[in-house]
């Protein structure tokens, strides 16, 4: 899940705007207010996390990039962990017993109706791997598993 940001050469543009010294650097403290108004939202720990390991009060564009890139890097983790614990928590709707498992026909009629429309042979191929000896399926794992496999394209 990837946002789209400003470009390295847009990026030095728009870090000129918060230098108020003239002299190419932002202040240290400045970092979360930039990050924010570029459309990251990093919490005040990250912030403090990344700036803490510079030991200047003011930043440079050199100085400003790496840490951005670790606020768009720390972004799509947590986009990726939320789209995660949705679907998790969808799936535990049809957890009945709350133990953490659903049976692959509960998983199999959702398949089948919603989306793609998977036939019960489809839905099986794809479910096949996640299902133990008492037909039940480990719906956090298996959503983990599928979203996580990088041999994905």
């Amino acid at each position: 899940m990837s946002r789209n940001y400003l470009g390295e050469s847009e990026m030095r543009d728009y870090f000129s705007l918060f230098d108020t010294k003239g002299d190419g650097k932002i202040a240290k403290g400045d970092f979360g207010t930039v990050s924010r108004s570029l459309g990251a939202n990093p919490t005040n720990k990250e912030i403090s996390t990344l700036t803490s390991n510079s030991g200047k009060d003011r930043l440079s564009f050199e100085d400003f990039y790496p840490m951005w890139q670790s606020v768009i890097k720390m972004e799509e983790e947590r986009a990726d962990t939320y789209g995660q614990d949705k679907i998790v928590s969808g799936f535990r709707a049809f957890d009945r017993e709350g133990n953490g498992q659903i049976t692959i026909s509960d998983v199999q009629n959702i398949l089948e109706k919603l989306g793609e429309r998977l036939s019960g042979e489809e839905s099986g191929a794809i479910l096949g791997q996640f299902v133990d000896s008492e037909g039940r399926i480990e719906y956090e794992k298996m959503v983990n598993t599928i979203l996580n496999d990088d041999s994905r394209p």
